[in-house]
């Protein structure tokens, strides 16, 4: 995916849910979550809860270049022919929330830093 060239993947949430690895390492790190090709932010980990379950401060993205894109006519309504190009600001907002971590999850993953991208040709 697009976003994994521009944000390191850690294997840091799948050696924790596995029992590799202490859920506490997860402290600091990013909780991203794909659908499709695009992809969320969840939020940042800033405490643990036993050993599934993360407390996460939510992040909100906003995108900040989007006179950038460049859109041509076609398609369902238009396609960006420099989607890979897109920026986005992050910010911690709100209360934090537990995040309890599965197995079989396999649309989240961890970084080092929050990933959003947004696949406007899908």
């Amino acid at each position: 995916m697009t976003h994994q060239n521009q944000i390191h993947h850690t294997k840091a949430l799948d050696a924790a849910r596995n029992g590799e690895l202490a859920i506490t390492a997860l402290i600091g790190l990013y909780i991203n979550r794909s659908c499709g090709t695009d992809c969320t932010p969840v939020g940042r980990v800033i405490g643990t809860k036993g050993t599934k379950t993360l407390i996460l401060q939510p992040i909100e993205s906003k995108l900040i270049n989007k006179e950038d894109l460049k859109f041509n006519v076609g398609g369902f309504a238009a396609h960006c022919e420099n989607q890979t190009e897109q920026r986005y600001e992050h910010n911690l907002v709100g209360k934090p929330f537990e995040f309890r971590i599965y197995k079989n999850d396999h649309y989240t993953w961890s970084s080092e830093q929050p990933a959003k991208f947004w696949d406007y040709n899908f």
